[in-house]
């Protein structure tokens, strides 16, 4: 399978207060191609849950956010508009974070509140 080329970077801030257990995450996407499914699953869950975008797309340019994403680490598939996924493992979010796609998948780093 084709592995989408897709770097994510974690930008986190601490926007609520520390004991809020969920917050708002925006996914924004500087890569050149258009996101149509992004997956998570608790990293102790071996199957991921339904598409966070419900049938949405994130364009090339362009952000998206979701509401009440529960506080913790996440593995997280994305997958483009021609079927490349990027599989990251260990995603660590927080209330209110940004999640930057950019070009090459790989390794990624971040701080939360």
């Amino acid at each position: 399978m084709k592995r989408l080329i897709l770097t994510m970077a974690l930008a986190a801030a601490a926007l609520a207060p520390a004991l809020a257990q969920a917050g708002k995450l925006s996914i924004v996407n500087t890569s050149e191609t258009t996101l149509v499914h992004i997956y998570v699953s608790p990293i102790d869950v071996d199957r991921f849950g339904p598409d966070l975008l419900r049938g949405a797309k994130v364009p090339a340019g362009q952000s998206f956010s979701f509401a009440d994403l529960p506080n913790g680490l996440y593995d997280m598939k994305i997958v483009d508009e021609k079927g490349a996924e990027c599989l990251l493992k260990d995603v660590d979010y927080f209330q209110y974070s940004i999640w930057t796609i950019k070009s090459n998948c790989g390794a990624f780093g971040g701080m939360g509140g």
